[in-house]
C-alpha cells in the first residue's frame, strides 16, 4: 500500500498548475456524477418499493336504542368491522370535531310528486330549518341544491359550494323555479343516481351524501332500484331521505298492493327507505307539515356526528365483481358499567376497487 501511494504521489508531482486544475475538475466531476447516480439508484429503489393501498371507508351512525339520540362519545376501541364475516383491522378512525374528519359533499334534492307537495317544501319553517342546519355544518363542508321534478325536468340551483348564503339564496328563489312549466318527463331515479356518482367522481376525498326530500310515493321498479343501490355502494355514496306526508290510499291498500308490487317488480312506497338502509343512510317520515322543518334539521345534523371508520385492503385483493357484506359492531358501557343498547347504521356492503 505504501509503494502504491508513493507511485500515485510521484505521478502527481510533475503536473503543472494548469494541469493540476484540470485534474481536480475531473475528479470533482467524477464524484458529482457518482453521487447523482447513487441518488437516482436510491430513488429507483424507493419507487420499486412503493405500495399502492386502498382504504375502504365505512361511515357509521350510532344511536341510543331507547332515545334515538346520536351517541358521539365512542372511541376506536368500541368498534369492530367485519367483511364477509372476517374481522378487519381498523386503520382509519375519525369523528365529529376531529381534525382528520373527511369533508362533507352534500347534495340536497327536492323531489316532490306534484306542485302541492312542492309547496310544502317551500313553507317558511322548512326553509328556515334547512338554512339553520346548513349553518351548523363545519366550514369545510360543501353543499349543493337541485330540484328534481318527477313529471318534468331537473335543475341544479346551486353547485357544490362552501358559501352558505348562496344556498340560502337559492332556497329563497325556489318558488320562482317551481312556477315554471315542465318541458318533458325525466327518469328521476337515473338523474338521482347520475348526480350522486358525478359528485363522488368530483370529490373523491370527501364523504359524499345525498339528502332527498320527497313525498310518500316514489315509484321505482325493483331492477332499477337494485341497480341504483349497487352503484351508490360502489361509489360509497350515502343516501338519506325526508319523506313527507302520507298517501292514505296507498296506506289503506298496502296489504293488497304489496303482493302486486312483487308480481310486477315495482315499488310505490318504500324505495327511499330501501336506498337509505342499503347505503347506511337515515330517513325520517314526519306525519305533520309543522314537523317537516325540525325533522330535516335533525336529519342533516346527523350527518356530522357519524364515525368515519376505514380498513386497508391488501395489495393482492382485487375486484371480484361481488358485493362484500359489511357489519359494524359496537361494544360500549354506560357510566353504571352496563352494556349500552345502541342502533348501528352503516352501509350493507362494498365492492373491491378495480385495478
Amino acid at each position: 500500500m505504501k509503494r502504491m501511494t508513493n507511485i500515485f504521489l510521484s505521478g502527481l508531482m510533475p503536473l503543472s498548475i494548469k494541469n493540476m486544475r484540470k485534474f481536480l475538475w475531473l475528479v470533482c466531476g467524477f464524484i458529482l456524477f457518482s453521487s447523482v447516480n447513487s441518488v437516482g439508484a436510491q430513488e429507483d429503489k424507493e419507487e420499486v418499493e412503493r405500495v399502492n393501498t386502498h382504504v375502504v371507508f365505512v361511515d357509521t351512525l350510532v344511536k341510543d336504542q331507547r332515545t334515538g339520540v346520536s351517541v358521539t362519545d365512542l372511541t376506536q376501541d368500541n368498534f369492530e368491522v367485519f367483511d364477509n364475516g372476517k374481522r378487519r383491522e381498523i386503520s382509519y378512525f375519525s369523528k365529529e370535531g376531529d381534525g382528520r374528519r373527511r369533508a362533507l359533499a352534500l347534495f340536497i334534492m327536492l323531489a316532490p310528486l306534484d306542485d302541492g307537495a312542492r309547496k310544502n317544501f317551500q313553507r317558511p319553517e322548512v326553509v328556515i330549518s334547512l338554512a339553520s342546519a346548513l349553518q351548523k355544518l363545519p366550514p369545510q363542508d360543501e353543499v349543493g341544491l337541485m330540484v328534481l321534478g318527477r313529471a318534468g325536468d331537473a335543475k341544479i340551483l346551486t353547485e357544490l359550494t362552501r358559501d352558505r348564503a348562496k344556498v340560502v339564496t337559492a332556497l329563497t328563489n325556489l318558488q320562482k323555479f317551481s312556477e315554471r312549466k315542465m318541458s318533458e318527463s325525466i327518469n328521476a331515479p337515473k338523474v338521482l343516481q347520475d348526480t350522486a356518482l358525478s359528485t363522488a367522481s368530483q370529490r373523491p376525498n370527501s364523504q359524499v351524501t345525498v339528502v332527498m326530500l320527497t313525498d310518500s310515493v316514489f315509484l321505482m321498479n325493483h331492477m332499477q332500484r337494485d341497480e341504483v343501490a349497487a352503484n351508490l355502494l360502489r361509489a360509497n355514496v350515502t343516501f338519506n331521505a325526508l319523506i313527507t306526508g302520507t298517501d292514505f290510499m296507498f296506506k289503506l291498500f298496502t296489504p293488497i298492493l304489496k303482493p302486486v308490487e312483487n308480481d310486477l317488480g315495482v315499488s310505490w312506497y318504500d324505495s327511499p327507505q330501501y336506498l337509505a338502509k342499503q347505503t347506511g343512510g337515515d330517513y325520517a317520515r314526519p306525519r305533520k307539515k309543522k314537523e317537516y322543518g325540525a325533522a330535516l334539521e335533525r336529519l342533516i345534523g346527523s350527518l356530522t356526528v357519524r364515525y368515519s371508520i376505514g380498513f386497508t385492503l391488501g395489495e393482492e385483493e382485487a375486484d371480484d365483481g361481488q358485493m362484500h357484506r359489511l357489519e359494524v359492531k359496537v361494544r360500549a358501557r354506560d357510566s353504571q358499567g352496563q352494556e349500552r343498547k345502541v342502533e348501528v347504521i352503516t352501509r350493507n356492503g362494498y365492492y373491491m376497487p378495480k385495478k
